[in-house]
């Protein structure tokens, strides 16, 4: 189960609440990866990054080509919570081609800063943007593992159900390897440490 996968099991598992955001989807032709779709929760996709696009060097993350444009169109009406009467809203992801757009990195930092919970994918490795999320004082950090996510997808979508501000930004991240824990003592009491302390819980999902 992939970070995606794992985050659109809790949209599925919100869907009678009101919820907002969006996440991506991998386009394959004959097995091979060759660009990113993203999704609103309400149906609507447009592809933002694709191999064949041929965008500003600038615009391209690794061998596909973004345009940040197409996203903001889609998306940014979805990361105003406000807009859609929504008190959850969720992200997948905050990654080197969503932040190619200032807008985008602009309406997640507000989310952040908002009264509205946010869960949310962000790339393991990065600098600049991603960094500055990681490094707030209002996140943080679980490991989620193969072995315990399920628990912990129970217990996020019971917290963002259930408190209005308990989630701020889960960061889903996967490698491969063999099932080991890392940095978890205790799932649960780390969530209740959250709900006392901070009003974001920062989750990482690690296979390794």
């Amino acid at each position: 189960m992939g970070k995606t996968t794992l985050l659109v099991k809790l949209i599925e598992r919100s869907r009678k609440y009101p919820i907002t955001g969006f996440y991506t989807e991998e386009i394959r032709d004959r097995g091979e990866r060759v660009g990113f779709r993203a999704v609103t929760l309400n149906g609507s996709s447009a592809v933002f990054a694709h191999k064949d696009y041929h965008t500003d060097p600038r615009l391209h993350v690794g061998r596909y080509g973004v345009k940040p444009e197409v996203l903001e169109t889609l998306v940014l009406p979805h990361l105003v919570p406000e807009r859609k009467n929504a008190r959850l809203v969720f992200i997948d992801e905050i990654g080197k081609m969503e932040i190619l757009s200032e807008k985008i990195k602009t309406a997640m930092w507000e989310l952040l800063d908002s009264h509205v919970p946010l869960i949310a994918t962000i790339s393991q490795h990065g600098t600049g943007f991603v960094k500055r999320v990681k490094s707030r004082n209002d996140v943080m950090l679980i490991t989620v593992t193969p072995r315990n996510r399920d628990v912990i997808i129970e217990q996020l979508w019971r917290r963002g159900r259930g408190h209005a501000r308990g989630i701020a930004v889960a960061s889903l991240v996967s490698t491969r390897g063999w099932h080991r824990w890392r940095g978890l003592r205790g799932s649960s009491s780390c969530l209740r440490w959250a709900k006392m302390l901070q009003p974001f819980v920062f989750i990482r999902y690690h296979c390794s």
